[in-house]
Protein backbone atom coordinates (compact mmCIF):
# COMPACT_ATOMS: atom_id res chain seq x y z
CA UNK A 1 0.00 0.00 0.00
CA UNK A 2 1.49 3.31 -1.10
CA UNK A 3 0.28 6.69 0.07
CA UNK A 4 0.72 10.15 -1.42
CA UNK A 5 -0.84 13.15 0.26
CA UNK A 6 -4.48 12.48 1.00
CA UNK A 7 -4.75 9.74 -1.62
CA UNK A 8 -4.26 6.04 -1.10
CA UNK A 9 -3.23 4.13 -4.19
CA UNK A 10 -4.11 0.49 -3.90
CA UNK A 11 -4.22 -2.77 -5.78
CA UNK A 12 -7.20 -4.86 -4.87
CA UNK A 13 -7.72 -8.38 -6.15
CA UNK A 14 -11.10 -9.05 -7.67
CA UNK A 15 -10.37 -12.35 -9.41
CA UNK A 16 -13.32 -14.61 -9.63
CA UNK A 17 -12.89 -18.37 -10.06
CA UNK A 18 -15.13 -21.20 -9.03
CA UNK A 19 -12.97 -24.23 -9.77
CA UNK A 20 -12.02 -26.72 -7.12
CA UNK A 21 -8.41 -25.60 -6.97
CA UNK A 22 -9.17 -21.96 -6.12
CA UNK A 23 -7.33 -22.20 -2.79
CA UNK A 24 -4.41 -24.18 -4.14
CA UNK A 25 -1.22 -22.84 -5.71
CA UNK A 26 -1.45 -22.86 -9.48
CA UNK A 27 1.89 -24.66 -9.82
CA UNK A 28 2.33 -27.63 -7.51
CA UNK A 29 6.02 -27.97 -8.20
CA UNK A 30 6.04 -31.70 -9.06
CA UNK A 31 9.09 -32.63 -11.06
CA UNK A 32 8.76 -34.80 -14.17
CA UNK A 33 9.61 -38.46 -13.70
CA UNK A 34 12.61 -39.29 -15.87
CA UNK A 35 13.11 -42.81 -14.47
CA UNK A 36 11.81 -44.39 -17.65
CA UNK A 37 14.87 -43.12 -19.48
CA UNK A 38 17.09 -45.37 -17.39
CA UNK A 39 15.14 -48.42 -18.59
CA UNK A 40 15.43 -47.54 -22.26
CA UNK A 41 18.54 -49.29 -23.57
CA UNK A 42 19.41 -49.01 -27.26
CA UNK A 43 18.91 -52.20 -29.24
CA UNK A 44 21.74 -52.63 -31.70
CA UNK A 45 21.81 -55.56 -34.14
CA UNK A 46 25.50 -56.11 -34.78
CA UNK A 47 27.52 -58.91 -36.35
CA UNK A 48 28.85 -61.39 -33.79
CA UNK A 49 32.41 -60.72 -34.90
CA UNK A 50 32.17 -56.98 -33.99
CA UNK A 51 31.89 -57.05 -30.16
CA UNK A 52 34.07 -53.96 -29.66
CA UNK A 53 31.90 -51.70 -31.83
CA UNK A 54 28.78 -53.01 -30.14
CA UNK A 55 30.11 -52.15 -26.69
CA UNK A 56 31.08 -48.66 -27.83
CA UNK A 57 27.64 -47.95 -29.30
CA UNK A 58 25.84 -49.24 -26.21
CA UNK A 59 28.01 -47.06 -23.97
CA UNK A 60 27.30 -44.00 -26.12
CA UNK A 61 23.57 -44.69 -25.95
CA UNK A 62 23.64 -44.92 -22.17
CA UNK A 63 25.57 -41.67 -21.95
CA UNK A 64 23.07 -39.89 -24.19
CA UNK A 65 20.08 -41.06 -22.14
CA UNK A 66 21.79 -40.08 -18.89
CA UNK A 67 22.58 -36.62 -20.28
CA UNK A 68 18.97 -36.06 -21.32
CA UNK A 69 17.71 -37.09 -17.89
CA UNK A 70 20.10 -34.80 -16.03
CA UNK A 71 19.32 -31.89 -18.36
CA UNK A 72 15.59 -32.38 -17.86
CA UNK A 73 15.91 -32.51 -14.08
CA UNK A 74 18.00 -29.34 -13.99
CA UNK A 75 15.53 -27.51 -16.26
CA UNK A 76 12.55 -28.62 -14.15
CA UNK A 77 14.28 -27.57 -10.92
CA UNK A 78 15.03 -24.12 -12.31
CA UNK A 79 11.45 -23.72 -13.53
CA UNK A 80 10.05 -24.81 -10.16
CA UNK A 81 12.38 -22.56 -8.17
CA UNK A 82 11.80 -19.53 -10.37
CA UNK A 83 8.02 -19.64 -10.70
CA UNK A 84 7.18 -20.57 -7.12
CA UNK A 85 9.41 -17.96 -5.50
CA UNK A 86 7.16 -15.63 -3.45
CA UNK A 87 8.71 -12.48 -4.92
CA UNK A 88 8.80 -13.63 -8.52
CA UNK A 89 8.36 -10.90 -11.14
CA UNK A 90 9.20 -11.81 -14.74
CA UNK A 91 11.91 -9.73 -16.37
CA UNK A 92 11.00 -7.58 -19.36
CA UNK A 93 12.68 -5.30 -21.90
CA UNK A 94 12.16 -1.53 -21.92
CA UNK A 95 9.22 -0.30 -23.97
CA UNK A 96 10.61 1.28 -27.12
CA UNK A 97 9.22 4.70 -27.87
CA UNK A 98 7.28 4.95 -24.63
CA UNK A 99 7.61 8.28 -22.88
CA UNK A 100 7.19 6.88 -19.39
CA UNK A 101 9.88 5.61 -17.04
CA UNK A 102 11.81 2.67 -18.49
CA UNK A 103 11.98 1.03 -15.06
CA UNK A 104 9.11 2.57 -13.09
CA UNK A 105 9.02 2.02 -9.33
CA UNK A 106 6.42 -0.58 -8.41
CA UNK A 107 4.16 0.35 -5.52
CA UNK A 108 2.25 -2.91 -5.40
CA UNK A 109 1.99 -5.97 -7.63
CA UNK A 110 -0.58 -8.72 -8.02
CA UNK A 111 0.78 -12.21 -8.80
CA UNK A 112 -0.85 -15.57 -9.27
CA UNK A 113 0.12 -16.65 -5.75
CA UNK A 114 -1.81 -13.79 -4.13
CA UNK A 115 -4.69 -16.24 -3.57
CA UNK A 116 -7.34 -14.02 -5.12
CA UNK A 117 -10.72 -15.22 -6.34
CA UNK A 118 -11.11 -16.76 -9.79
CA UNK A 119 -13.92 -17.59 -12.16
CA UNK A 120 -14.83 -20.30 -14.64
CA UNK A 121 -15.97 -19.41 -18.16
CA UNK A 122 -15.28 -15.64 -18.15
CA UNK A 123 -17.88 -13.63 -20.04
CA UNK A 124 -15.28 -11.45 -21.80
CA UNK A 125 -13.44 -14.35 -23.46
CA UNK A 126 -13.85 -17.87 -24.78
CA UNK A 127 -11.07 -19.16 -22.53
CA UNK A 128 -12.15 -21.49 -19.70
CA UNK A 129 -10.63 -19.52 -16.79
CA UNK A 130 -10.47 -15.89 -15.80
CA UNK A 131 -9.11 -13.57 -13.14
CA UNK A 132 -9.10 -9.85 -12.41
CA UNK A 133 -7.78 -7.07 -10.25
CA UNK A 134 -8.36 -3.33 -9.80
CA UNK A 135 -6.27 -0.22 -9.22
CA UNK A 136 -6.95 3.45 -8.47
CA UNK A 137 -4.86 6.34 -9.82
CA UNK A 138 -5.05 10.05 -8.87
CA UNK A 139 -6.97 12.04 -11.45
CA UNK A 140 -4.76 15.11 -10.88
CA UNK A 141 -1.50 13.26 -11.63
CA UNK A 142 0.90 14.95 -14.00
CA UNK A 143 0.89 11.78 -16.08
CA UNK A 144 -1.18 8.59 -16.22
CA UNK A 145 -0.04 5.59 -18.21
CA UNK A 146 -0.79 1.99 -19.12
CA UNK A 147 2.11 -0.23 -20.11
CA UNK A 148 2.58 -3.83 -21.21
CA UNK A 149 5.91 -5.59 -21.52
CA UNK A 150 6.71 -9.13 -22.54
CA UNK A 151 5.25 -11.87 -24.71
CA UNK A 152 2.33 -14.30 -24.59
CA UNK A 153 -0.23 -11.55 -24.05
CA UNK A 154 -2.90 -9.98 -26.22
CA UNK A 155 -5.84 -7.85 -25.25
CA UNK A 156 -7.97 -4.78 -25.60
CA UNK A 157 -8.23 -1.46 -23.78
CA UNK A 158 -11.31 0.69 -23.32
CA UNK A 159 -11.07 4.28 -22.07
CA UNK A 160 -14.45 5.37 -20.74
CA UNK A 161 -15.99 7.84 -18.30
CA UNK A 162 -18.17 7.27 -15.27
CA UNK A 163 -21.24 9.31 -14.39
CA UNK A 164 -19.98 9.71 -10.80
CA UNK A 165 -17.60 12.38 -9.55
CA UNK A 166 -14.34 11.23 -7.96
CA UNK A 167 -10.72 12.22 -7.48
CA UNK A 168 -9.53 8.81 -8.68
CA UNK A 169 -9.23 7.03 -12.03
CA UNK A 170 -10.21 3.36 -11.93
CA UNK A 171 -8.26 0.72 -13.85
CA UNK A 172 -9.81 -2.75 -14.04
CA UNK A 173 -7.63 -5.55 -15.42
CA UNK A 174 -9.12 -8.93 -16.28
CA UNK A 175 -7.28 -11.87 -17.80
CA UNK A 176 -8.53 -15.07 -19.42
CA UNK A 177 -6.39 -18.16 -19.89
CA UNK A 178 -6.52 -21.83 -20.89
CA UNK A 179 -4.12 -23.31 -18.36
CA UNK A 180 -3.48 -22.24 -14.78
CA UNK A 181 0.29 -22.46 -15.16
CA UNK A 182 0.14 -19.52 -17.59
CA UNK A 183 -0.97 -17.19 -14.82
CA UNK A 184 2.36 -17.71 -13.04
CA UNK A 185 4.08 -15.90 -15.92
CA UNK A 186 2.24 -12.60 -15.42
CA UNK A 187 2.27 -9.77 -12.91
CA UNK A 188 0.09 -6.67 -12.86
CA UNK A 189 1.59 -3.77 -10.96
CA UNK A 190 0.67 -0.31 -9.75
CA UNK A 191 3.71 1.80 -10.62
CA UNK A 192 5.03 5.35 -10.51
CA UNK A 193 4.80 8.02 -7.88
CA UNK A 194 8.31 9.49 -8.15
CA UNK A 195 7.37 12.46 -10.37
CA UNK A 196 3.62 12.47 -9.82
CA UNK A 197 3.30 9.85 -12.56
CA UNK A 198 1.09 6.85 -11.93
CA UNK A 199 0.22 3.88 -14.08
CA UNK A 200 -0.49 0.19 -14.39
CA UNK A 201 2.07 -2.21 -15.88
CA UNK A 202 1.22 -5.67 -17.22
CA UNK A 203 4.38 -7.78 -17.17
CA UNK A 204 5.18 -11.14 -18.76
CA UNK A 205 8.53 -12.79 -19.63
CA UNK A 206 10.48 -11.18 -22.49
CA UNK A 207 11.40 -14.36 -24.36
CA UNK A 208 9.57 -17.44 -25.57
CA UNK A 209 11.38 -20.70 -24.98
CA UNK A 210 8.78 -23.14 -26.26
CA UNK A 211 5.56 -22.06 -27.93
CA UNK A 212 2.53 -24.29 -27.46
CA UNK A 213 -0.29 -21.76 -27.05
CA UNK A 214 -0.80 -22.79 -23.44
CA UNK A 215 0.89 -19.65 -22.11
CA UNK A 216 -1.23 -17.13 -24.03
CA UNK A 217 -3.06 -14.63 -21.83
CA UNK A 218 -6.03 -12.54 -22.99
CA UNK A 219 -6.26 -9.25 -21.10
CA UNK A 220 -9.28 -6.98 -20.95
CA UNK A 221 -8.43 -3.54 -19.53
CA UNK A 222 -10.82 -0.69 -18.80
CA UNK A 223 -9.66 2.74 -17.68
CA UNK A 224 -12.61 4.69 -16.28
CA UNK A 225 -12.32 8.45 -15.84
CA UNK A 226 -14.53 10.12 -13.24
CA UNK A 227 -17.27 12.55 -14.13
CA UNK A 228 -16.40 16.23 -14.05
CA UNK A 229 -17.99 18.68 -11.69
CA UNK A 230 -21.29 20.00 -12.92
CA UNK A 231 -20.94 22.62 -15.63
CA UNK A 232 -17.32 21.81 -16.51
CA UNK A 233 -15.29 19.26 -18.41
CA UNK A 234 -12.78 16.92 -16.82
CA UNK A 235 -9.16 17.95 -17.35
CA UNK A 236 -6.50 15.23 -17.71
CA UNK A 237 -2.95 16.51 -18.01
CA UNK A 238 -1.37 13.55 -19.79
CA UNK A 239 -2.48 10.02 -20.67
CA UNK A 240 -0.13 7.59 -22.40
CA UNK A 241 -0.39 3.94 -23.39
CA UNK A 242 2.14 1.49 -24.78
CA UNK A 243 0.24 -1.75 -25.36
CA UNK A 244 1.63 -3.96 -28.16
CA UNK A 245 -0.85 -6.61 -29.41
CA UNK A 246 -3.73 -4.70 -27.81
CA UNK A 247 -6.62 -3.05 -29.60
CA UNK A 248 -7.48 0.30 -28.04
CA UNK A 249 -10.71 2.29 -27.95
CA UNK A 250 -11.61 5.73 -26.62
CA UNK A 251 -15.29 6.33 -25.95
CA UNK A 252 -17.17 9.49 -26.94
CA UNK A 253 -15.30 11.88 -24.63
CA UNK A 254 -14.72 15.03 -26.69
CA UNK A 255 -17.52 17.00 -24.98
CA UNK A 256 -16.77 15.95 -21.39
CA UNK A 257 -13.00 15.36 -21.15
CA UNK A 258 -10.10 17.58 -22.22
CA UNK A 259 -6.64 16.04 -22.45
CA UNK A 260 -3.56 18.21 -22.35
CA UNK A 261 -1.73 15.35 -24.06
CA UNK A 262 -2.89 11.90 -25.09
CA UNK A 263 -0.74 9.22 -26.70
CA UNK A 264 -1.90 5.74 -27.70
CA UNK A 265 0.66 3.26 -29.07
CA UNK A 266 0.22 -0.34 -30.17
CA UNK A 267 1.60 -3.04 -32.45
CA UNK A 268 -0.66 -5.57 -34.17
CA UNK A 269 -3.69 -3.76 -32.82
CA UNK A 270 -6.23 -1.27 -34.12
CA UNK A 271 -7.00 2.10 -32.56
CA UNK A 272 -10.59 3.35 -32.64
CA UNK A 273 -11.72 6.68 -31.22
CA UNK A 274 -15.37 7.60 -30.86
CA UNK A 275 -14.26 11.16 -30.13
CA UNK A 276 -11.39 12.81 -28.25
CA UNK A 277 -10.17 16.34 -27.56
CA UNK A 278 -6.52 17.03 -26.77
CA UNK A 279 -3.98 19.81 -27.02
CA UNK A 280 -1.55 17.27 -28.44
CA UNK A 281 -2.55 13.80 -29.62
CA UNK A 282 -0.54 10.88 -30.98
CA UNK A 283 -2.08 7.63 -32.22
CA UNK A 284 0.44 5.13 -33.56
CA UNK A 285 0.20 1.43 -34.41
CA UNK A 286 1.22 -1.14 -37.02
CA UNK A 287 -0.70 -3.97 -38.65
CA UNK A 288 -3.85 -2.23 -37.54
CA UNK A 289 -6.22 0.51 -38.63
CA UNK A 290 -6.82 3.92 -37.06
CA UNK A 291 -10.29 5.42 -37.16
CA UNK A 292 -12.46 7.94 -35.38
CA UNK A 293 -13.01 11.61 -34.61
CA UNK A 294 -10.07 13.66 -33.36
CA UNK A 295 -9.96 17.25 -32.09
CA UNK A 296 -6.80 19.10 -31.16
CA UNK A 297 -4.05 21.58 -31.92
CA UNK A 298 -1.35 19.05 -32.83
CA UNK A 299 -2.37 15.59 -34.02
CA UNK A 300 -0.46 12.62 -35.41
CA UNK A 301 -2.02 9.45 -36.82
CA UNK A 302 0.42 6.83 -38.13
CA UNK A 303 0.25 3.14 -38.99
CA UNK A 304 1.80 0.48 -41.20
CA UNK A 305 -0.31 -2.09 -43.03
CA UNK A 306 -3.51 -0.37 -42.01
CA UNK A 307 -6.02 2.23 -43.13
CA UNK A 308 -6.64 5.65 -41.62
CA UNK A 309 -10.26 6.83 -41.61
CA UNK A 310 -10.63 10.04 -39.65
CA UNK A 311 -12.71 13.13 -39.16
CA UNK A 312 -10.61 15.88 -37.64
CA UNK A 313 -11.19 19.28 -36.09
CA UNK A 314 -7.89 21.17 -36.05
CA UNK A 315 -7.84 24.17 -33.72
CA UNK A 316 -5.50 27.15 -33.96
CA UNK A 317 -5.46 29.45 -30.96
CA UNK A 318 -4.79 33.16 -31.27
CA UNK A 319 -1.80 33.03 -28.90
CA UNK A 320 -0.21 30.15 -30.80
CA UNK A 321 2.98 31.33 -32.52
CA UNK A 322 3.28 28.41 -34.95
CA UNK A 323 0.83 26.48 -37.14
CA UNK A 324 -1.51 23.86 -35.78
CA UNK A 325 -0.40 20.55 -37.27
CA UNK A 326 -2.09 17.39 -38.49
CA UNK A 327 -0.10 14.46 -39.86
CA UNK A 328 -1.64 11.25 -41.22
CA UNK A 329 0.73 8.59 -42.53
CA UNK A 330 0.30 4.97 -43.54
CA UNK A 331 1.99 2.29 -45.62
CA UNK A 332 -0.01 -0.33 -47.52
CA UNK A 333 -3.26 1.37 -46.65
CA UNK A 334 -5.41 4.35 -47.52
CA UNK A 335 -6.02 7.71 -45.89
CA UNK A 336 -9.61 8.95 -45.97
CA UNK A 337 -10.20 12.13 -44.00
CA UNK A 338 -12.44 15.14 -43.51
CA UNK A 339 -10.76 18.08 -41.81
CA UNK A 340 -12.35 21.19 -40.31
CA UNK A 341 -10.01 24.10 -39.60
CA UNK A 342 -11.17 26.40 -36.80
CA UNK A 343 -9.85 29.15 -34.51
CA UNK A 344 -10.76 30.31 -31.02
CA UNK A 345 -11.13 33.87 -32.34
CA UNK A 346 -13.59 34.49 -35.17
CA UNK A 347 -11.62 37.53 -36.33
CA UNK A 348 -8.34 35.59 -36.66
CA UNK A 349 -7.64 33.61 -39.82
CA UNK A 350 -5.42 31.01 -38.21
CA UNK A 351 -2.37 29.10 -39.41
CA UNK A 352 -2.51 25.39 -40.32
CA UNK A 353 -0.17 22.67 -41.57
CA UNK A 354 -1.79 19.42 -42.80
CA UNK A 355 -0.04 16.41 -44.34
CA UNK A 356 -1.47 13.09 -45.55
CA UNK A 357 0.79 10.38 -46.97
CA UNK A 358 0.40 6.79 -48.09
CA UNK A 359 2.20 4.06 -49.96
CA UNK A 360 0.16 1.59 -52.02
CA UNK A 361 -3.12 3.26 -51.12
CA UNK A 362 -5.31 6.20 -52.07
CA UNK A 363 -5.37 9.52 -50.22
CA UNK A 364 -8.58 11.51 -49.86
CA UNK A 365 -8.13 14.81 -48.01
CA UNK A 366 -11.26 16.95 -47.83
CA UNK A 367 -11.25 20.29 -46.00
CA UNK A 368 -14.82 20.91 -44.93
CA UNK A 369 -14.27 24.41 -43.52
CA UNK A 370 -11.57 26.98 -42.85
CA UNK A 371 -11.62 30.54 -41.51
CA UNK A 372 -11.56 33.50 -43.89
CA UNK A 373 -8.00 34.73 -44.30
CA UNK A 374 -6.44 31.56 -42.88
CA UNK A 375 -3.07 30.30 -44.06
CA UNK A 376 -3.06 26.61 -45.01
CA UNK A 377 -0.05 24.58 -46.08
CA UNK A 378 -1.30 21.14 -47.12
CA UNK A 379 0.33 18.19 -48.85
CA UNK A 380 -1.20 14.88 -49.94
CA UNK A 381 0.94 12.23 -51.63
CA UNK A 382 1.00 8.52 -52.37
CA UNK A 383 2.39 5.88 -54.68
CA UNK A 384 0.19 3.44 -56.60
CA UNK A 385 -3.00 5.22 -55.67
CA UNK A 386 -5.27 8.15 -56.43
CA UNK A 387 -4.95 11.45 -54.60
CA UNK A 388 -7.92 13.75 -54.11
CA UNK A 389 -7.85 17.08 -52.28
CA UNK A 390 -10.85 19.36 -51.82
CA UNK A 391 -10.71 22.87 -50.33
CA UNK A 392 -13.62 25.04 -49.11
CA UNK A 393 -14.76 28.27 -50.74
CA UNK A 394 -12.83 30.31 -48.18
CA UNK A 395 -9.52 28.99 -49.51
CA UNK A 396 -7.28 31.50 -51.28
CA UNK A 397 -3.77 30.66 -52.44
CA UNK A 398 -1.81 28.36 -54.69
CA UNK A 399 -2.28 24.73 -55.67
CA UNK A 400 -0.21 22.10 -57.45
CA UNK A 401 -0.96 18.62 -58.79
CA UNK A 402 1.58 16.12 -60.16
CA UNK A 403 1.18 12.57 -61.51
CA UNK A 404 4.19 10.67 -62.78
CA UNK A 405 2.05 8.19 -64.71
CA UNK A 406 -1.50 9.51 -64.83
CA UNK A 407 -3.53 12.69 -65.23
CA UNK A 408 -4.19 15.73 -63.07
CA UNK A 409 -7.76 17.03 -62.91
CA UNK A 410 -8.75 20.45 -61.55
CA UNK A 411 -12.47 20.60 -60.80
CA UNK A 412 -14.28 23.83 -59.94
CA UNK A 413 -17.05 23.85 -57.35
CA UNK A 414 -20.52 24.79 -58.55
CA UNK A 415 -22.42 27.88 -57.34
CA UNK A 416 -19.80 29.10 -54.89
CA UNK A 417 -20.93 32.14 -52.89
CA UNK A 418 -18.67 34.81 -51.45
CA UNK A 419 -18.00 33.64 -47.86
CA UNK A 420 -17.73 37.28 -46.73
CA UNK A 421 -20.94 38.34 -48.47
CA UNK A 422 -19.30 41.17 -50.42
CA UNK A 423 -20.49 40.10 -53.84
CA UNK A 424 -16.98 39.19 -55.00
CA UNK A 425 -16.36 36.68 -57.77
CA UNK A 426 -13.92 33.78 -57.66
CA UNK A 427 -10.96 33.57 -60.02
CA UNK A 428 -9.17 30.27 -60.73
CA UNK A 429 -5.95 30.32 -62.76
CA UNK A 430 -4.55 27.07 -64.20
CA UNK A 431 -1.20 26.35 -65.85
CA UNK A 432 -0.69 22.84 -67.24
CA UNK A 433 2.67 21.43 -68.31
CA UNK A 434 2.58 17.72 -69.12
CA UNK A 435 1.40 15.77 -66.08
CA UNK A 436 1.64 18.78 -63.78
CA UNK A 437 -0.84 21.56 -63.08
CA UNK A 438 -0.09 24.69 -61.06
CA UNK A 439 -2.40 27.55 -60.30
CA UNK A 440 -3.93 30.03 -57.90
CA UNK A 441 -7.40 30.83 -56.65
CA UNK A 442 -8.66 34.04 -55.03
CA UNK A 443 -11.67 36.27 -54.55
CA UNK A 444 -11.73 39.44 -56.69
CA UNK A 445 -13.07 42.72 -55.33
CA UNK A 446 -15.35 44.97 -57.38
CA UNK A 447 -12.35 47.16 -58.25
CA UNK A 448 -10.40 44.15 -59.58
CA UNK A 449 -8.04 43.83 -56.62
CA UNK A 450 -7.53 40.72 -54.53
CA UNK A 451 -5.72 39.80 -51.34
CA UNK A 452 -2.42 37.97 -51.37
CA UNK A 453 -2.28 34.70 -49.46
CA UNK A 454 0.59 32.35 -48.62
CA UNK A 455 -1.57 29.22 -48.63
CA UNK A 456 -0.43 26.30 -50.82
CA UNK A 457 -2.01 22.90 -51.46
CA UNK A 458 0.06 20.20 -53.16
CA UNK A 459 -1.07 16.76 -54.35
CA UNK A 460 1.05 14.10 -56.05
CA UNK A 461 1.14 10.42 -56.98
CA UNK A 462 3.27 8.10 -59.06
CA UNK A 463 0.86 5.71 -60.76
CA UNK A 464 -2.72 7.02 -60.78
CA UNK A 465 -4.61 10.29 -61.05
CA UNK A 466 -4.71 13.51 -59.03
CA UNK A 467 -7.96 15.36 -58.45
CA UNK A 468 -8.07 18.89 -57.05
CA UNK A 469 -11.49 20.26 -56.13
CA UNK A 470 -11.19 24.05 -55.92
Amino acid sequence: MAQSGDHVYHACSNLEKGCECQNQPLLEGELPDFSHYAQQQPHWQEESNRPTIKKILVACGKGLVLGLAVSGLVHSFRFFRRHTHPHFRPPFPPAEGFGGPKEPPYLQCVHSHNRTDYTDQPTWSTEPYGAGTSFSLPVDADSLYLLSRGINQIGNLKITQSDKESDMVDVDVRVAYKFEDALHLASVCLSGGAENEYGVSILTPPHRRHWSGKELLHFDVELTLPAAKEGSSLSIKNLRTHLPTYSQNIADLSETVSFGRVSLASVDGQITVDSVTAGMGSFVTSNGAISGHFEGESLRLATVNGNIDATVTLLNREERTHPSQLTMHTTNGHVASEVALITDDASAGGNFDVRAFSTNGFVDLAFTESPVGSVLKAEAATTNGEVKVAVPSTYEGGYSGTALVGRVFVMEQDSVEDPEGKGRHREIIKNRVGNRVDGTVYWVESDGSHAENESLVRASTTISSVKLVI
